[in-house]
Formats: C-alpha cells, structure tokens, sequence
C-alpha cells in the first residue's frame, strides 16, 4: 500500500493558499482520475483509496489543521499496518 497525504487547513480562509498545496494536489489528481475523497471519521479524513499496477492506493487529506494532522495519518497507518516507507506528504515548505 502506498499512502499519498496532501497536508492543509480546513475552512475557506485558507482554501486557496499555499498553506492547502497539499489539498489542491490532491483534489487536482483526483479529478483528473475522475474519483472523489470521502470522509472516514475514525481517522478524521478525506479519504480515496484505489488501485495503480495491482497497488492499493490511498489518497488522503486530514481535516485537522496541520499542526495536527499527524495524529491522523498515525493512526491510519497503524490501522492499516501500512510502513512509513509508503508515506508520500505533500507539504507547503521545503525541509532542508
């Protein structure tokens, strides 16, 4: 499994920042395969899970504010077992 997390901030003040990059790609991505995101309330997220090339993938947008979307993807990867490794964030920062 393969785990693609687009970090942002809930609400429309900050829709169409840099801030939600990580939303926009997601949403982006998602309508060019013509699939939506659905919320699943036990890892409080946007969730779309498909398969690429007999992968399962899994596009996933926490609805927390950034500061605490880990505790969202922490826990959908312990659900799922799934190792860090997988884990693809889009982020709005570059990490030197």
């Amino acid at each position: 499994m393969k785990v693609v997390v687009g970090l942002g901030n809930p609400g429309a003040a900050y829709r169409k920042t840099r801030h939600n990059i990580g939303f926009i790609v997601i949403d982006e991505w998602l309508s060019r395969l013509r699939q939506k995101a659905g919320f699943q309330g036990k890892f409080n997220a946007e969730i779309n899970m498909s398969t690429f090339q007999q992968e399962k993938i899994v596009m996933m947008k926490p609805s927390t504010y950034m500061n605490r979307s880990g505790e969202s993807i922490a826990s959908f990867l312990s659900y799922y077992k799934a190792d860090v490794e997988d884990l693809l964030v889009i982020v709005d920062d570059v990490h030197l």
